[in-house]
């Protein structure tokens, strides 16, 4: 399948605690929790700890974070992002995820083949965008501009 999204976050990313995830999930619910910390989930965005966006691939073990290289954003309403993820039909699992910013144009490109660091085949994974503030109380908000979903099937 192919998911294309753009989105940012809004509202509440000066805040110390905050935390953004762009890209796919379990179809349950995104809690007040790192992005790091669930499973099935390939996508980017960085965890309350980061200073800047890592890609992040994670089946049922642990996760895989690789550093863009860039920073996580400071005032609200000053990022948008696209990502793009690939995984290929069949038995071989692989994902290609190639993240830009779109404010200074910097883009990043990883292709994960470790099956350990996927989702396993046949993890139903909907498109997820979320921000959080660790129990902070604050606004927070994201703005997503466009989702786009395709299957190979």
């Amino acid at each position: 399948y192919w998911v294309r999204l753009i989105a940012g976050p809004a509202t509440g990313v000066s805040v110390a605690s905050s935390r953004f995830w762009l890209g796919t999930g379990q179809t349950t619910a995104s809690t007040d929790v790192d992005p790091s910390t669930v499973t099935n989930a390939i996508g980017a965005g960085y965890d309350s700890a980061d200073t800047n966006i890592q890609i992040m691939t994670r089946g049922p073990g642990a996760v895989t974070k690789t550093d863009t290289g860039i920073a996580v954003p400071t005032t609200d309403r000053a990022a948008l992002y696209e990502i793009i993820i690939y995984q290929p039909p069949g038995a071989t699992q692989e994902a290609y995820i190639q993240f830009t910013d779109l404010i200074n144009g910097t883009v990043f490109s990883k292709t994960e083949t470790t099956g350990a660091n996927l989702p396993n085949s046949g993890t139903s994974l909907t498109p997820k965008v979320y921000s959080s503030v660790g129990g902070t109380s604050s606004v927070i908000g994201v703005a997503l501009h466009s989702c786009f979903i395709t299957s190979d099937f």
